[in-house]
């Protein structure tokens, strides 16, 4: 399994999971609010993927690139 250090913008995280955090505060010092637990909810489910796609999902699309190209062995010839 890769870890969270392979990821390309571990920053991004914080654009999910910052306001994520913020607004759970928030409801649970003024209150359940279905719409706030819809947002945490999204916020939180948007991060994981993000972390999914750029720490798993990468290397999927560079695996089937480069075997889509196929490259023949032997030496180089330049035409």
């Amino acid at each position: 399994m890769k870890s969270i250090w392979e990821m390309d913008a571990p920053i991004g995280l914080a654009f999910f999971f910052g306001p994520a955090l913020i607004i759970g505060i928030m409801m649970l010092t003024s209150g359940f609010n279905t719409v706030s637990a819809i947002m945490v909810l999204v916020l939180v489910l948007c991060g994981l993927k993000y972390m999914h796609t750029s720490i798993i999902g990468k290397y999927r699309i560079m695996k089937s690139i480069v075997n889509s190209i196929h490259l023949k062995n032997g030496p180089l010839s330049i035409k």
